[in-house]
């Protein structure tokens, strides 16, 4: 859980409320590509 983490998104106050385990994965969105797969590329993972 990110608890610690100080700008947080409604959707991580709603999983720590339910103590739900999550991860944060930050990344450039100034070329404005924030689409899944350009998300996935920049992020290193598979585009599912």
């Amino acid at each position: 859980m990110m608890s610690a983490l100080k700008n947080k998104t409604n959707v991580m106050r709603i999983l720590d409320k339910q103590g739900m385990a999550y991860r944060v994965h930050c990344y450039d969105a100034s070329d404005g590509r924030i689409d899944g797969i350009s998300v996935a590329r920049k992020i290193r993972r598979p585009a599912e």
